[in-house]
């Protein structure tokens, strides 16, 4: 089936009514963003526990130390948002010291408006959009992404 096609597809894991793949190279939150649209998907975003649960399993073990997740608040900064316009029910921030740099979300500096998962602590942060770290992509099971298209040659056939 289509279901079970998508999440074949080389570098996409099934997770509930989700697919998700980490991006390959490093990026901007915005570049990363761009790349999960291209591929008809978005930025994750983790609706409870169980698919946060689920993310740090997914990167748990990885040597990046940082991945993108749909969330920001570069619009407003007192409101995150999810990249695909949904609503911000679940949080997993880290703890901290309230009123101290190591509280999150904490903007620091002023410049820290966009989500990400530390794979240290497996926790969120807030994290400045132009730091370059790896990504998720979601993409709700039985929805195709878009591939690469390939390169057609114009040769002749073996035949000629």
């Amino acid at each position: 089936s289509l279901n079970l096609l998508l999440c074949h597809i080389k570098g996409w894991t099934r997770h509930g009514s989700f697919c998700y793949q980490i991006g390959s190279e490093e990026k901007t939150f915005e570049d990363a963003n761009q790349d999960c649209l291209r591929k008809d998907s978005h930025l994750i975003n983790v609706a409870n526990r169980f698919e946060n649960a689920f993310l740090t399993s997914l990167v748990g073990m990885r040597p990046e130390r940082y991945f993108w997740i749909g969330l920001s608040n570069k619009e407003q900064k007192e409101t995150f948002v999810w990249t695909n316009s949904a609503n911000v029910r679940f949080t997993h921030f880290g703890p901290g010291m309230p009123g101290t740099i190591h509280e999150q979300p904490n903007n620091y500096n002023g410049v820290e408006l966009c989500g990400e998962i530390y794979s240290y602590n497996l926790k969120w942060n807030d994290r400045h959009c132009e730091s370059l770290s790896s990504w998720i992509c979601q993409i709700h099971k039985g929805t195709s992404p878009t591939l690469p298209r390939l390169l057609t040659s114009h040769c002749k056939s073996w035949r000629e």
